[in-house]
């Protein structure tokens, strides 16, 4: 269970990078 332990956190940070990108990119003033 190695494998699921590394990729789920990895997911995770991918998907909140994401979202995170998608908030700056639609809102420019506050960065």
């Amino acid at each position: 269970m190695t494998g699921a332990a590394v990729t789920v956190p990895l997911l995770v940070v991918s998907a909140a990078l994401l979202v995170y990108l998608v908030i700056a990119l639609l809102q420019p003033d506050r960065f």
